[in-house]
């Protein structure tokens, strides 16, 4: 910091030092290959969304007794989602839903299911769309 006070809203404050703006941007470039980097450090986390597209039917199976562990959840996500699997603890759901939405249904769902049913190993919603019909 400088020496050099800073007056805001009957707040004061010290100035942050920074060099002056010939040499702060001196070398100024932005290439590709710190794009990664850049948007990482400034921007916040940069990821992929995660995969919905829904599983082989084959692989499913429901386990009667995990069903009636996990009814308060069922009753709680209601027409929004159908179980589809139980097997090796892994529930799998399709979702019917607002796409715009998925992302916290599903960490919701995983977060509430914990109460019930700890030994649940992941919670995946599976579905065929994209987005919501009247988004373009």
């Amino acid at each position: 910091y400088s020496d050099e006070i800073l007056e805001f809203k009957s707040t004061r404050m010290l100035k942050p030092w920074r060099p002056p703006v010939e040499e702060q941007y001196a070398n100024d470039s932005f290439g590709a290959n710190e794009d990664v980097e850049y948007a990482m450090k400034y921007l916040g986390v940069v990821g992929e969304l995660p995969d919905w597209s829904p599983s082989d039917p084959a692989e499913h199976s429901i386990d009667p007794a995990v069903v009636e562990r996990i009814e308060p959840l069922l009753n709680f996500l209601g027409n929004s989602v159908t179980l589809l699997s139980t097997k090796d603890n892994i529930l799998r759901f399709e979702y019917h839903g607002l796409m715009r939405n998925i992302i916290g249904m599903e960490r919701y769902a995983e977060y509430l299911c914990r109460f019930v049913f700890p030994e649940v190993t992941s919670l995946r919603f599976e579905t065929s769309r994209a987005r919501d019909p009247w988004d373009t």
